[in-house]
């Protein structure tokens, strides 16, 4: 039961970075998008699809 518990809790942990890691990624490609950078820029730089780029931009609307 512990090594099932203490999967459980790394598998939690590894979710807690992973959604993270996508808010932080969401507000620095925000933030791009704020200071006008170019979209092929900033796919480059945050690995979002271009609809991705567009989903954030339209929510800063």
């Amino acid at each position: 039961m512990c090594k099932a518990f203490e999967d459980y809790k790394n598998l939690g942990k590894s979710e807690g970075i992973a959604i993270g890691k996508n808010e932080g990624l969401t507000r620095f490609a925000a933030y791009l998008i704020k200071n006008n950078v170019d979209i092929q820029e900033i796919i480059s730089q945050t690995g979002f699809s271009a609809d991705g780029i567009m989903k954030i931009k339209n929510s800063l609307m």
